[in-house]
């Protein structure tokens, strides 16, 4: 192995931008819960504050590791070095005579190599890499009847930031939908912070819906959270229609058109989550792809 030659090395780690992102959402969430903890002295804010700082810990822990386990990918004559796992600096050699089937997959906008080889197999993700290129490069090098694959991976590009723009709208519109259903019954009930744990309980499910939904790899935990937030967008989409029922009764109240805005939004965004849940189940979406390389 010393004397093979490095073609090309590049990092494998987490875009700590995203991360950041994450982490500043959840520490704005836990501001904001605090300071109405503080002044209200309600326990589910609390709650609710202690939940939110934990992702942000959370998140740091993981920019953390990411900065201390520098994980490269390298590609060389003769096979690839890839790391044992994600949280280690230690790497293994893939002999490119040991591979015996290499499997790209694009799932929710997110492109996979699964490389199946003698002691195991190994997914390479390609959110994990600096660029685009660097992926299809990996792809040439492992096999020459990549031209498919490298094809797919050009369109997907040029679809995947439609998909994270959508999916951010989608979590806008959760949130705004709010004021729309939830805030309607709220008003109904003594205000209290077990009545708003349960209306904004349907909008939390759904958001942690859609963060799964644009997760890198599907997992049985990860389907569990978006038949979840499924249940949400249904309690969601009932709310509303039964508040917009309500209201074309009697449309006297204080921000009428606010909570109107907010009941059409909020089922547009479950009717939307729902579609695209139903793409999950069955595997039709047009982003979803695997497709057999041959190994050279």
């Amino acid at each position: 192995m010393e004397d093979d030659e490095i073609i090309v090395r590049y990092p494998y780690r987490i875009r700590r931008f995203k991360t950041g992102m994450h982490v500043l959402f959840f520490l704005l969430c836990s501001l904001l819960a605090g300071y109405g903890a503080i002044r209200d002295g309600d326990f589910l804010l609390w709650v609710a504050t202690v939940l939110c700082a934990g992702f942000v810990v959370a998140g740091i822990v993981v920019t953390l590791l990411n900065i201390r386990y520098q994980s490269h990918i390298t590609l060389t004559q003769s096979g690839i070095w890839v790391p044992k796992h994600r949280w280690t600096s230690q790497e293994e050699f893939i002999e490119k005579s040991d591979m015996y089937h290499l499997e790209y997959q694009v799932h929710a906008g997110q492109e996979m190599l699964v490389i199946d080889h003698e002691a195991g197999r190994h997914t390479l993700l390609g959110s994990m890499l600096p660029s685009r290129e660097s992926f299809e490069e990996i792809l040439s090098s492992l096999s020459n009847s990549t031209i498919h694959a490298v094809q797919h991976a050009k369109r997907v590009r040029s679809h995947k930031s439609g998909h994270s723009f959508r999916f951010l709208v989608l979590k806008l519109a959760a949130l705004f939908s709010f004021c729309g259903g939830p805030l309607y019954w709220m008003e109904l009930f003594e205000k209290s912070g077990v009545v708003f744990a349960i209306g904004f309980a349907p909008i939390a499910l759904m958001i942690l819906g859609i963060l799964s939904l644009v997760e890198d790899s599907p997992s049985p935990l990860r389907t569990r959270i978006v038949f979840l937030g499924l249940l949400g967008a249904i309690t969601l989409f009932l709310e509303s229609v039964l508040a917009l029922s309500m209201l074309a009764v009697n449309l006297q109240g204080e921000d009428v058109s606010l909570t109107v805005i907010g009941c059409c939004t909020g089922i547009a965004a479950s009717v939307f989550y729902a579609y695209r849940t139903y793409q999950e189940s069955f595997h039709n979406a047009k982003d979803t792809l695997s497709l057999s390389i041959p190994v050279d």
